[in-house]
């Protein structure tokens, strides 16, 4: 546990008091102090307590809390069938849960408040977090506030039903198709055209090409593609292929 979760502590400077691991060796108390931590409901919602007494010994990872002195303070704690959970009550009211990890150990599902405000708890409702988390699916996000997934991950009161996100709804429209009306085309060969002129490109063809212009007749559907040294060539390069390859005089375009 690191010193800036203790609320206050008190240092000790010896090696006067000392803890006993699992592997047999005694690690040294460096302070006593007090923490608080959050406890998350199965609804959602959680309560704020203090633990008095808390032993700061920083070479222990791990912060653990002994069942033993628990029930010395008046905790009730049961294990359930199958050993998979456990739950801490005092006097009739739930006060944490936690389930079985790896070895004989159990995660409660407790979350420390920094004294320093490195993880203030930032309190909202089940809308507020929706649109925080970018709108995550109301779901996942219960089941998030569920399993303690997110440190920190508060909400005020957890609705039974999910909130309307207008933003959502929209998102998820589909847009109205187009009317269906009969486009202009045309019925007779240079009746209409489609000119595309792309240019001035960055680097100049083997013959000087800056530009090309794309001519598609639209009654043919048939495209040409002419390459041009200047835009002002454009009428130039229009007018003789179209009077040519129609065999009648140029039209509007």
């Amino acid at each position: 546990m690191k010193r800036e979760c203790f609320t206050n502590i008190d240092m000790i400077e010896d090696d006067s008091h000392k803890v006993k691991v699992g592997d047999g060796n005694k690690l040294a108390v460096k302070g006593v102090g007090n923490v608080s931590v959050r406890a998350t409901k199965p609804d959602g919602s959680y309560e704020i307590y203090n633990i008095r007494n808390v032993w700061y010994v920083p070479d222990i990872k791990k912060n653990l809390i002994s069942i033993g002195r628990s029930t010395e303070k008046g905790m009730e704690v049961t294990f359930k069938k199958g050993g998979k959970k456990n739950i801490f009550v005092y006097d009739g009211k739930l006060i944490a849960e936690g389930s079985r990890s790896n070895g004989s150990l159990y995660k409660l599902n407790l979350r420390l408040i920094y004294s320093n405000g490195e993880t203030n708890v930032a309190n909202g409702s089940l809308m507020e977090w929706h649109e925080k988390l970018g709108h995550v699916n109301f779901q996942t996000l219960r089941k998030m506030i569920h399993n303690n997934t997110v440190n920190d991950l508060v909400v005020n009161k957890l609705e039974e039903k999910d909130p309307f996100c207008e933003g959502c709804v929209l998102g998820k429209q589909h847009r109205n198709s187009f009317p269906k009306n009969e486009a202009t085309r045309s019925k007779t060969p240079g009746e209409l055209f489609h000119v595309d002129l792309c240019g001035k490109m960055s680097i100049s063809s083997i013959g000087g090409a800056n530009y090309f212009m794309l001519l598609k007749d639209d009654y043919f559907k048939y495209s040409y593609v002419y390459c041009l040294k200047e835009k002002s060539e454009v009428m130039k390069q229009f007018a003789p292929p179209i009077e040519l390859m129609l065999i009648f005089p140029q039209r509007s375009t």
